[in-house]
């Protein structure tokens, strides 16, 4: 299924349920890896799905984006337990519900950020937030507690035209983002465009298959079309340099280690990148090429383009790679919407070695800022984990949580100190 037909489908429901389609940055892991299928997809009883979806999609009633004034409204839950912690490890959640964005804190104090919002990220020291109308998505900018709000990006006008994914640069000058284009229902383009949000203006930098991240305010890291290579994208004048190849012998002995027998890789893309320099690792996924789609996958995180850890568990379809804190990473497997599939793991960058699973985090995995507490998301409910030994011992202080500590409702958006 890829981002669309997810979208769609989302959209069927909240048709019957009376309520808006949701979206939040925890999904991202699997919707990243349903975009590295699409392009494997085979045409057929798809495209009469979409053709159907899209009907019910586009007819699908949704409020058009207001302007909000930025007012700020803190309260407290009745009867809260001082004594008792909302939730564990510190810092502040943002958290989604129903479509209200809201900051928890520990001690249960909640910050609402005012208006009617999809879904935020934190970036740069502000939040990029969106909400779906009938003709898309639109983002806005604002700052941490919602003030200043800005409508960045609207919502087009054709229904054959959608913005699936947007990043701001690190100086926060410029929004990179990804247009998807239904030519037909069996042929989908994604091209990566550019906004000055100081000038308006935009710039269509062509063809991609997935938008990764910035690597500095005027450089954009994505996968190529025909997903083998990853290519450094200049912001400015739209030149390309390959990054990356799949048949790049470092990689392609890295991957075949990883998965004897699976023949050399055939597939590659990224979960990004963390520091800066010669201090940077990249996160790299290989595939092998299956009947109709990408398998065996595996993730080499590079350190100044040489192999410093490979991560390899056993996955039926997809594996992906969350960065955290001081060296900490989270792996997640699973197979598209079979809750029963998922599980998500701790590790280091000092070994391949993996913590025991969690059966939790279908829908993604975020650690605490001290990296020492771990947020499971399945649909609307978040489950609190302990980071297991030895990984959190790269942290402050290792926690026991026993057993997982539930946050029964909404979707974690961010959490940071």
């Amino acid at each position: 299924m890829n981002d669309l037909q997810e979208r769609l489908r989302d959209a069927i429901a909240a048709s019957v349920q009376g309520a808006a389609p949701s979206f939040d940055p925890m999904t991202a892991v699997r919707r990243r890896h349903r975009q590295r299928l699409r392009r494997l997809a085979v045409a057929g009883p798809v495209a009469v799905i979409v053709i159907i979806a899209a009907t019910v999609f586009l007819a699908a009633r949704h409020a058009p984006p207001g302007h909000h004034l930025p007012v700020t409204t803190t309260t407290r839950p009745g009867r809260h337990d001082r004594s008792a912690l909302a939730f564990p490890g510190g810092g502040r959640l943002l958290l989604d519900n129903g479509g209200v964005l809201t900051w928890l804190y520990p001690d249960g104090q909640t910050i609402q950020i005012p208006g009617q919002f999809d879904g935020a990220r934190v970036s740069t020291g502000q939040l990029l937030a969106w909400k779906y109308t009938a003709f898309g998505t639109a983002y806005y900018t604002m700052t941490l507690d919602g003030s200043r709000q800005r409508l960045v990006l609207p919502a087009g006008h054709d229904k054959k035209l959608s913005v699936i994914g947007a990043l701001l640069s690190p100086d926060g000058s410029t929004l990179a983002y990804v247009r998807q284009d239904l030519v037909s229902p069996a042929v989908v383009t994604d091209t990566l465009w550019v906004l000055n949000l100081a000038t308006g203006h935009r710039a269509d930098l062509g063809v991609i298959s997935n938008l990764v991240t910035w690597t500095d305010s005027t450089t954009i890291l994505a996968a190529a079309p025909d997903i083998k290579s990853l290519q450094l994208i200049s912001a400015v004048t739209g030149r390309r340099t390959t990054y990356l190849t799949v048949s790049d012998p470092v990689l392609v002995q890295a991957y075949e280690r990883a998965r004897p027998g699976a023949g050399p890789p055939a597939y590659i893309g990224s979960d990004g990148i963390v520091g800066r320099g010669r201090s940077a690792h990249i996160a790299v996924w290989l595939a092998a090429a299956g009947n109709s789609s990408v398998y065996r996958p595996a993730e080499v995180v590079l350190a100044g383009g040489a192999p410093l850890v490979t991560y390899a568990p056993r996955t039926p379809e997809v594996l992906s790679l969350t960065w955290g804190p001081d060296g900490l990473v989270l792996i997640q497997t699973g197979a598209g919407d079979v809750p029963g599939s998922w599980n998500a793991y701790a590790a280091t960058l000092q070994s391949p070695r993996l913590s025991r699973p969690w059966p939790f985090g279908m829908a993604g995995a975020t650690f605490s800022p001290a990296g020492n507490v771990i947020a499971l998301q399945d649909d609307e409910t978040v489950t609190f984990v302990s980071t297991p030994r030895p990984a959190c011992e790269s942290t402050v202080k290792c926690l026991h949580i026993q057993p997982p500590y539930p946050l029964l409702t909404g979707t974690v958006q961010a959490w940071i100190r």
